[in-house]
This record gives C-alpha cells, sequence and structure tokens, in this order.
C-alpha cells in the first residue's frame, strides 16, 4: 500500500480548490488548510462552512504538505 497517497489525489484532482474558489493555478494558503483541517465541523472559518467533506479534503492536503 505505499501509493495510497498518489491513489487518493488522483481520485479527484483539484476538488478542495474548486470547493473554495480558488483557481487550481494558484497555490491555497497554508494557513487556510491548517485552519478548516483543524476546525470543528459545521463551524465557519474566513467565511467557508466547514462540512465534513471540506474537511477530510483539507486534512488530505494539510497531511501531504508535511
Amino acid at each position: 500500500m505505499p501509493n495510497w497517497m498518489k491513489k487518493a489525489f488522483n481520485k479527484n484532482p483539484g476538488m478542495l480548490h474548486k470547493q473554495l474558489g480558488y483557481p487550481v493555478s494558484k497555490t491555497l494558503p497554508t494557513a487556510l488548510i491548517r485552519d478548516i483541517a483543524h476546525a470543528n465541523v459545521n463551524t465557519h472559518i474566513r467565511g467557508y462552512r466547514v462540512t465534513p467533506l471540506l474537511k477530510s479534503r483539507a486534512m488530505l492536503a494539510w497531511n501531504a504538505k508535511k
């Protein structure tokens, strides 16, 4: 199972960008990803409502940056 992260990102590429309204060509702010990944579900972070799907996508991106 060494390629699980590659498979996870290739499943739906760019969906976190799309859900947050950022163009794929721009880099998402690290602080925004961190805040969403560590927030509780159904709270608002910088105008974005944290849903379970958004939280899981942000957590995947946060872990990939480490």
